[in-house]
């Protein structure tokens, strides 16, 4: 018979949780939204994981692919393995050794920068490729600003646990059920839920009336932090008051501590 554990975690446990970060068929993104949903599974809790901050990753590839005459595709690539794709119209079709030449010309000065530092100091480090490039470098320009604009908007987020927590007695009553589901698709409850986490903590607990927003007053929340290359993203769950907590902290941490690498 199976030893429970109350504050660690089983061996079928962790396995879960390595075997889904570990699974190389996954890419970046889709190991967040992996991770929730086994966090979900094995927690019966609502699970929550946003998207590292893309702005904070080190530049590591620009690709400038033409889709179209009027169609123009950005991949910017991150040194933490994330990816961001963007469109944009153009006026006029850009010729391919225009568009690979840019390219070149971007990777080698921007290369080891954060878009922090690239979207900051742009003018100055751009300043002497010849104007018949601009029309191309505004594009590069523009990805990184749309980049800041959606992470301002709002992060990419994962919601996993959604079926699990039926099995919770608290949420026998459909109406319950709903109103914590929609809860979790409200964006600005799920960001305070999130930011919870204060400097000087490494996981943060808040039961009932210790959260901030009146929408959670009935529910708990964990949270921690995780790390990815020079990236930083977010893990929580939520669920009824009397979880386990000891328990759901150590999965948490252990789940923090195997995306950032240090197990």
């Amino acid at each position: 018979m199976e030893k429970t554990a109350l504050s660690g975690l089983e061996e079928n446990e962790k396995n879960a949780i390595i075997q889904g970060i570990g699974d190389t068929d996954l890419s970046g993104e889709e190991i967040f939204k992996e991770v929730s949903r086994i966090l979900g599974r094995l927690t019966h809790e609502i699970s929550i994981v946003s998207q590292p901050y893309f702005s904070e990753g080190i530049f590591e590839k620009l690709e400038l692919i033409e889709l179209s005459s009027t169609k123009l595709l950005v991949v910017v690539s991150i040194g933490s393995g994330l990816v961001r794709t963007l469109v944009f119209d153009i006026d006029s079709q850009i010729g391919r050794d225009k568009l690979e030449y840019v390219s070149k010309i971007l990777n080698e000065k921007l290369s080891g920068l954060t878009l922090k530092e690239i979207r900051s100091t742009f003018h100055e480090r751009l300043s002497n490729i010849s104007s018949e490039h601009s029309a191309v470098v505004k594009f590069f320009v523009d990805s990184i600003h749309k980049i800041f604009q959606e992470e301002k908007e709002g992060l990419t987020l994962y919601v996993g646990g959604t079926v699990e927590i039926l099995s919770q007695p608290e949420f026998s009553n459909t109406k319950d059920y709903k109103d914590l589901i929609e809860l979790t698709e409200d964006k600005d409850v799920v960001f305070h839920v999130l930011n919870e986490l204060t400097a000087d903590e490494r996981i943060a607990i808040r039961i009932g009336e210790e959260n901030k927003d009146g929408k959670l007053k009935s529910y708990s929340v964990i949270s921690t932090t995780y790390t990815t290359g020079n990236t930083t993203g977010k893990i929580a769950v939520i669920g009824p008051k009397r979880m386990n907590y000891g328990k759901l902290v150590s999965m948490l941490n252990y789940t923090s501590a195997l995306i950032s690498g240090k197990i």
